[in-house]
């Protein structure tokens, strides 16, 4: 596995130990599927994907959409807002964002959302 898969693989591993904390109730897709079955925490490539900040060295930004609840009939904020804590609490990387929730959709139904997006540098050829 390259530079890029490691980082995905971590931050799965990461979010995979909440997972094992709240028995099994929340699953990890360490890459993109089309569907979903919340609340999930699921891997996908920030864009930008990749700064360079040096010769061979790029910021890469991998983001988590944290994925609550279908928004109807309920909204599931709360949801929403105990996985994005126990996600910061999880991830290791000091350059972390979170963009406020919004409606996500995926195999024709609507979810609330948020994303999560990890700032790690890598290296990358040379």
């Amino acid at each position: 596995m390259g530079a890029l898969g490691d980082l995905r693989a971590s931050v799965a591993g990461m979010l995979g130990q909440i997972a094992e904390v709240v028995a099994g109730a929340w699953t990890v897709h360490p890459n993109v599927v089309d569907a979903i079955s919340p609340p999930a925490f699921m891997l996908v490539w920030a864009d930008p994907w990749l700064a360079r900040t040096a010769v061979c060295t790029y910021d890469a930004r991998l983001s988590l959409l944290a994925v609550s609840a279908r928004i109807e009939p309920d909204p599931g904020i709360e949801i929403l807002e105990s996985m994005v804590e126990a996600a910061l609490g999880a991830i290791t990387d000091p350059a972390v964002e979170v963009l406020a929730p919004f409606g996500f959709e995926l195999g024709g139904l609507r979810y609330q959302a948020a994303r999560i997006t990890v700032h790690r540098p890598i290296t990358l050829g040379g």
